[in-house]
Order: C-alpha cells, then sequence, then structure tokens
C-alpha cells in the first residue's frame, strides 16, 4: 500500500490566491490505492509518480485553478499528476450532478486516474471518444446502454459532452470484451507512436492505425456490427 496525498484546495479572494492544506481521508486513500493496483495491471506500466487527489470547495476555486468559467457538469479534472475533485459535500450548491452518491463519487475519482494513466501513454487526451470512453468504461460508471452506437466519432478532437460519455464507452467495452485487453493496449501503444495535432491528416492516420490493429474498418456501421451482436 502507497502514501497517497490528500489535500484540499480553496481559493481565498481576499488574499487572491490557493489556501492548500494536507487532510487525511482513509476511505479515499484505500480506494486510490485498490484503482492503482487495478490500473497497473491494466495498462501494463506503473506510473512514474504516486497521484495527489485535490479537493476543492466551490466552483470559484475550480474556475480559478483552470483560469477559465467552466460547465456545472465539471466535479473532475487532472493535471499531471494530479487528481481534482469537487468535495463530495457541495455537489447539490457547486455542480448539475445532484444527490451524487459516494460509491459515484469514487467511481469519478477512479474515471479521472484512468485519465492519469491514459495522458501518461498517450501524452495527449485524442481521439477524445476513446480518452472518455476508456475512463467511463474502467471505472465502472453507469450509463444507460443505447439501442445502437452513434455520435461518439465526431468525438474526435474536443468534446460535444455527450456522446463521447454516453456511447462511446460501449464501443471501449465491446473492443475489450471481444479482442482482449492485449489488443486494445496494443492500440494505444501504438497510438503513442503517432502525432494527434487536431488536423484531418492526424485523424486519418489514427483511423489507418485502427484499421491495422482491429482488421476491420472504424464506422458506426462495423461497430454496431460488434455491439449488436449476440
Amino acid at each position: 500500500m502507497v502514501k497517497i496525498y490528500i489535500r484540499t484546495q480553496r481559493y481565498d479572494e481576499k488574499e487572491g490566491k490557493l489556501i492548500i492544506e494536507n487532510i487525511e481521508n482513509k476511505e479515499i486513500e484505500d480506494k486510490m490505492n485498490e484503482y492503482i493496483i487495478e490500473l497497473d495491471e491494466f495498462f501494463g506500466f506503473k506510473l512514474k509518480e504516486t497521484p495527489t487527489v485535490n479537493i476543492v470547495p466551490d466552483r470559484k476555486t475550480i474556475n480559478y485553478i483552470r483560469k477559465a468559467e467552466t460547465r456545472s457538469h465539471t466535479i473532475g479534472w487532472i493535471s499531471g499528476y494530479n487528481v481534482f475533485m469537487l468535495d463530495l459535500d457541495k455537489f447539490d450548491t457547486e455542480s448539475a450532478h445532484k444527490r451524487y452518491s459516494l460509491k459515484e463519487y469514487f467511481a469519478t475519482i477512479k474515471h479521472e486516474l484512468v485519465h492519469v494513466y491514459f495522458y501518461q501513454l498517450i501524452k495527449n487526451p485524442y481521439p477524445t471518444w476513446l480518452w472518455e470512453g476508456t475512463s467511463v468504461a474502467l471505472s465502472g460508471q453507469y450509463k444507460p446502454k443505447p439501442e445502437k452506437l452513434s455520435g461518439f466519432l465526431e468525438s474526435h478532437f474536443g468534446h460535444n459532452y455527450g456522446p463521447e460519455y454516453m456511447i462511446a464507452p460501449f464501443f471501449v467495452k465491446v473492443l475489450i470484451n471481444k479482442y482482449g485487453r492485449d489488443k486494445f493496449i496494443l492500440l494505444l501503444n501504438e497510438l503513442s507512436k503517432i502525432k494527434q495535432d487536431k488536423t484531418e491528416e492526424s485523424k486519418k492516420v489514427f483511423y489507418d492505425l485502427f484499421q491495422r490493429v482491429y482488421e476491420f474498418e472504424l464506422n458506426y456501421e462495423n461497430a454496431n456490427k460488434l455491439f449488436l451482436e449476440k
């Protein structure tokens, strides 16, 4: 068991700076250790640094740290090896997520931790649908099963705040369940070798890579054949 550092970060308007304090939270520390063991095994490598969990109390602190006005749905994010989470007790007043359970909260922490692994491997968050789809799929966050897969491939170089969270995870699960974890990790390892610079050319390079790894063209017709297969 590794020591997980947990701290609060609060923006003090009078001081014009962040007030940072270290805290103890055994539940979060135990869960983080559990997740790290699981994700070390899945991704096939150990993180070079132990992630720190940062709990923030309000939207103004989130906006100050992010240096932008954020959506009310933003409750977690990462920066390097830092996982940031809105305080669970403040969800009702500081976010669009109401009545969030402790189970859902821990799943969101795990979601952000998956992003840490993904980013350390790939060095960028693209394709966006794969970035979010992998985190939702591996964190066990509940999403209602769709009738078919659609809309998520358009979220390649940025968020549409919908299908990449609600639909893409089901495609990721299909890839892992049907073709295995090793082939999925092969896709990520090969993705780490190519440049994703928000151009149509680099998008095509990814599509070609996907076809080489999985031996089928990445499109909704083929995705749904797999998804709807009995």
